[in-house]
């Protein structure tokens, strides 16, 4: 014989009886729920001092240029001590030797006035003039060079070339025709005259002395300098650089590892807060579109 079921009337109250205790869960007022303290590692993170450290650094794209120990291209001139004192002992009987020929040329001038004026006696001094005040301009300019720069080097080898070989060019010309001149003045003998004559004949072979020794102190100076270019623009295809700028990697911070987490330690991220309070109804799953 089957045991009965229970009767309509009690599964009716069995389910008023649950209905009403849902209910009044439902209406019964949310208590204030106390949260977890925040986990170390986040309260951390949210600091001021920590978000300063995390912070960027700047860096510059490859640091600070700094220029290349060598000097550039074109800035290396010879030097040797005891050249330098050879070539200032040079320019120095240069400058004396060209005050000699400007003294000696007034004097040949103002003679000449005495017998005529001699066209030869113009000629002569104005070349050789030209030559001992040339001379002197760039021996000067040398000099003051030297005195004023830092490194006590002259001016560059290069002008020295140029202005050397005018010089010796000039100087050469007025001892050529001053020698020319020179032996013409002994040919025009006179008795009434031999004195004036003789004078200017004197002159004339110490304007053509002088004239051969500014020759000579140039002419040396001249090929100094020629040897002097020749090593600076060897020294200069030796020592030529080639800047090419590449990309160079910038560093960039590492992130500062809290102390605790050294050690090896490895916090579990904070959990949420799940407030359960009253019933939820659950939600049916919507059936997907049929396309």
């Amino acid at each position: 014989m089957a045991a009965a079921g229970p009767s309509s009337s009690t599964m009716a109250a069995q389910q008023r009886s649950g209905n009403d205790g849902i209910a009044a869960r439902q209406a019964a007022p949310l208590l204030p729920q106390v949260l977890p303290p925040p986990h170390p590692i986040t309260e951390e993170k949210n600091s001021p001092v920590f978000q300063q450290q995390q912070a960027p650094v700047p860096f510059g794209y490859g640091g600070t240029y700094q220029p290349f120990p060598l000097r550039l291209p074109g800035a290396e001139i010879a030097y040797s001590k005891k050249w330098h004192v050879v070539k200032l002992a040079f320019q120095t009987a240069s400058l004396v030797c060209s005050a000699i020929i400007l003294g000696v040329g007034l004097a040949l001038g103002t003679y000449a006035t005495q017998w005529g004026n001699p066209w030869e006696v113009d000629i002569v001094f104005g070349i050789e003039a030209s030559a001992a005040g040339l001379a002197i301009l760039w021996t000067v300019a040398e000099l003051l060079t030297v005195y004023f720069s830092k490194e006590r080097r002259g001016i560059h080898p290069g002008a020295h070339v140029g202005v050397q070989l005018i010089i010796v060019l000039v100087a050469s010309l007025g001892a050529g025709i001053g020698g020319v001149f020179a032996v013409a003045f002994m040919k025009h003998y006179d008795e009434d005259e031999i004195e004036i004559l003789n004078l200017l004949s004197d002159l004339m072979r110490t304007l053509f002395a002088f004239s051969i020794i500014l020759w000579i102190i140039h002419f040396f100076l001249f090929v100094r300098a020629c040897v002097e270019t020749h090593i600076v623009n060897s020294t200069n295809k030796a020592r030529r650089i080639t800047y090419v700028r590449v990309p160079v990697p910038v560093p960039m911070p590492m992130d500062q590892i809290p102390q605790h987490m050294v050690a090896g330690q490895h916090p579990m991220p904070p959990q949420q807060t799940m407030m359960y309070n009253g019933y939820y109804a659950p939600v049916a799953q919507q059936p997907s579109a049929i396309p």
